[in-house]
Formats: C-alpha cells, sequence, structure tokens
C-alpha cells in the first residue's frame, strides 16, 4: 500500500492511512501487508515536494498501524549513501516497530543517475536485527540483468556461506561480464555525458555484436533507449 508522492496536508494524515491499512489487513486475514509512508526518509527534499511533515506523523502511525504490518524505509536520505544502525534505530524510536528497508541502490531512474550504470557492488550498510529490520528490499536499475552485481552486495550482507560467483557470470553471459568489467568505471563515473555520443555509439555496436539480453540492456541504455520520468525522485 504506497501512500509516498501525495500530498501531506490531509487532517489527520498518520490516522487516516493507518485507518485505510487496517481496512485492507481485515479484508485480507494472513496476507503480509506492506506499507510505504508519505515520509519514508529523513531526507528534507520530500517535503520540499509534498509539504511540511506532520507533526508526531510517524509515532502516530507506528502507533495506529495494525501489529504486523511492514513500514518501508529508505534511510537518511532517497537514495542513502550509507544506511548504518544507528540511522535504522532513530526511526525505530519514532515507529517503535522494525522498518522494512527499500534501498535506493542500484535503481537508475531518475534525471541525474540514468545517465549511469551502476555496477559496483551494495556497501556501506550494515546487518541489522529483526528487531529493527523486518527485511532489505533494494530497488534495481531499469537493466534488470544489469543491476546483478551490485546486487551481489546484498547477497553478500546476509549470507554468511558466500559461494562463488560462477551463476554471476551465467546469467550476465561470459563475454558481457567480461566487457561489463573493462567499462565499469567509465560507465559508473562518466556516464552517458561524460563518455560522449561517439563513445557511446562505439560501445552500443560492441555491446549489440554480444549474445544474450544482459549485452542488450546495456546497448540499449548507450542508445539513450531508457528515458527517466520526470517525476520520480530517486535523484
Amino acid at each position: 500500500i504506497l501512500f509516498d508522492d501525495m500530498p501531506g496536508d490531509l487532517d489527520a494524515l498518520a490516522t487516516r492511512q493507518a485507518e485505510i491499512v487496517a481496512d485492507v489487513v481485515s479484508w485480507l486475514p494472513g496476507t503480509r501487508v506492506l506499507v510505504c509512508p508519505t515520509y519514508y526518509s529523513f531526507d528534507p527534499v520530500l517535503e520540499k515536494f509534498f509539504g511540511p511533515m506532520p507533526v508526531g506523523y510517524w509515532p502516530q502511525l507506528g502507533r495506529d498501524l495494525p501489529t504486523g504490518v511492514d513500514v518501508f524505509w529508505t534511510g537518511g536520505r532517497v537514495c542513502s549513501e550509507a544506511i548504518m544502525r544507528r540511522d535504522i534505530e532513530l526511526i525505530y524510536t519514532q515507529l517503535q516497530r522494525p522498518v522494512l528497508l527499500w534501498d535506493n541502490y542500484p535503481v537508475n531512474d531518475g534525471a541525474v543517475r540514468s545517465n549511469f550504470l551502476y555496477l559496483n557492488k551494495l556497501s556501506r550498510r550494515e546487518a541489522l536485527p529483526p528487531r529493527l529490520v523486518s527485511g532489505h528490499l533494494c530497488n534495481p536499475m531499469n537493466q534488470g540483468l544489469v543491476s546483478l552485481p551490485a546486487l551481489m552486495g546484498l547477497v553478500e550482507l546476509y549470507q554468511t556461506n558466500r559461494g562463488g560467483s560462477e551463476w554471476l557470470e551465467e546469467a550476465i553471459g561470459r563475454e558481457t561480464w567480461r566487457q561489463l568489467r573493462a567499462d565499469r568505471q567509465a560507465f559508473e563515473e562518466l556516464g552517458l555525458t561524460g563518455m560522449g555520443r561517439n563513445r557511446c555509439d562505439e560501445l552500443a555496436q560492441c555491446y549489440r555484436s554480444l549474445p544474450g539480453p544482459a549485452a542488450r540492456e546495456v546497448a540499449e541504455w548507450l542508445e539513450g533507449e531508457y528515458s527517466f520520468d520526470p517525476a520520480c525522485l530517486t535523484d
């Protein structure tokens, strides 16, 4: 149930939202219910777009939501550079319930971020106990298969037996994975604008020559086929 991207100036916002959720819970017994609040981060950009957060919004929401309902949280920012225990303890004290982390990495659907491919593993996160987090989700890039190298960081954060990365090479394709490793720095640091149209065209031809859907994702990105949604806040 998503209450994000809406004005926050409604009367008794948290109570009304909790009432809606309670109705859904009553209609769907035994179903896990996840809720994104209107203010899902400490990031001031949310108040810039949706107006000042009502006083006591988070404590009221935490009190009024049915027990067991998960609350999405993106961290200190909409796109958090780091998510540490101290950050989550701050919102826990407000909600008095664990949060479900909606981690906006490696997502690239915004005006700025769509210029880049993020291939580095998720980092600067702490594995947190169930008392503080009920789950940890990562928002992938528009290029789903090419998101897998970044998502390896989520696997390694919580999985003690990490194993090898052979499956990653198999999913992406050996030749494509080799080429991506060679181009990783340019894709992450220069992006489409920094590389320039000529270089993007050259690389697009290269990836078009490689087999598999992951190579096609990269080629389409280089050719400008992934446009951003101007309403997106993940920048």
